[in-house]
């Protein structure tokens, strides 16, 4: 900071010692007499002395220069120009990027650039850095900062604390899972996590409470996915150890079941190649027979993940009692809205399939009309 002030000082005075040469030498060639007549000071002067002068213009204008570039490069405009030129012509990489986020979260020390840092290093799996770097970010964070935005940086540290204990439990981990969930109690990433933390100390039923809230909760197919394949390899490990059958049944509380994933149907939107689709558009999916009033399974998708494969389970539902358990073939309608929230409920139709099997082992197409 000193050294960014002393240089913009001197290029100040540089710039006036330069604005007020030019000024006398455009005075004095505006008279009609020579220069050597203009006053005293001018006609006494030598031709050492002009020499002088033109050697404190060359060296102003060399020194505005000089200084300008320093400064350009001290408040690091050259940083981001150069990488935001990189970026445009499609030659970043991951070392150029690395290096970038690194510089910015030096340079500015806000909590999102270390955040971004902390991302980066993730998806590398440099899991000790991006440990590093999310603690960074929380110890940066305002107190009136978004939960969002916490809960963001948590569980992003949390992802990493895991991979880089090589996929066990710490206490580092279960803290940042109960400051995440007392935040926010649906949050489905550390809903996981508290899956895992349950299953490990054998409290198998409270590990499936959690994943089956998790996988209802999760915005993500990718994590939906995940939570499917997580909870049907406990439950067989579970079945078919004595032991871990036994701890099940010793800790198991009155009334209490596994929550399962019986039913499945897996859908994909078939949603045509020209389609002009709005970025924020979503897509109501959900299963209805004509016996029931209200749909028995619901997922609500965002326009990246009606691209994947879409799952609709007996876990799904909106209103305590009937699910997909409970019928062998439904109905699949999908409903478009581009503005969400509410309005998503009354979206017009766009798809529709009849006499889907509740749990049958393949996928099924829903023809998307836009």
């Amino acid at each position: 900071m000193t050294l960014t002030l002393s240089i913009v000082c001197l290029l100040l005075t540089s710039v006036l010692t330069l604005v007020w040469f030019v000024s006398r030498t455009m005075a004095a060639e505006r008279m009609d007499v020579p220069e050597n007549q203009l006053s005293n000071e001018l006609s006494g002067l030598s031709r050492s002395k002009r020499l002088m002068r033109m050697a404190v213009f060359g060296g102003s204008i060399i020194f505005i220069v000089l200084s300008s570039t320093v400064l350009y490069k001290k408040l690091g405009y050259q940083e981001d120009v150069s990488f935001v030129s990189a970026l445009r012509s499609g030659l970043v990489d991951s070392n150029l990027s690395t290096e970038y986020l690194v510089y910015r979260s030096k340079r500015y020390d806000h909590y999102s650039d270390w955040y971004y840092l902390a991302e980066h290093y993730l998806a590398n799996g440099q899991y000790r850095l991006a440990n590093s770097a999310y603690k960074n970010a929380l110890e940066r964070m305002p107190n009136d900062s978004a939960m969002n935005d916490k809960t963001r940086i948590l569980n992003g540290n949390a992802e990493a604390l895991f991979m880089l204990s090589n996929n066990k439990v710490t206490p580092d981990l279960v803290s940042l899972v109960e400051q995440i969930l007392v935040l926010d109690p649906e949050n489905s990433s550390a809903l996981g996590f508290a899956g895992v933390i349950a299953y490990n100390k054998g409290k198998f039923n409270r590990a499936f409470l959690n994943w089956g809230n998790a996988f209802r909760f999760s915005p993500s197919a990718q994590e939906r996915w995940t939570l499917l394949q997580t909870m049907r390899r406990a439950q067989t490990m579970i079945e078919t150890d004595p032991i871990s059958v036994a701890q099940f049944q010793s800790n198991k509380s009155a009334g209490a079941t596994l929550a399962t994933i019986s039913n499945v149907i897996y859908l994909t939107l078939a949603i045509p190649d020209d389609a002009n689709i709005a970025s924020g558009a979503e897509f109501l999916v959900y299963a209805k027979v004509d016996s029931v009033p209200y749909p028995i399974s619901v997922q609500k998708v965002a326009l990246p993940d009606a691209l994947g494969t879409i799952l609709l389970t007996n876990m799904d539902f909106m209103i305590e009692g009937k699910t997909l358990a409970d019928f062998s073939k439904v109905d699949i309608l999908v409903r478009m809205s581009t503005q969400g929230g509410q309005e998503l409920a009354n979206g017009r139709i766009v798809g529709e399939l009849l006499g889907v099997p509740t749990n049958a082992q393949k996928i099924f197409e829903v023809n998307v009309v836009l």
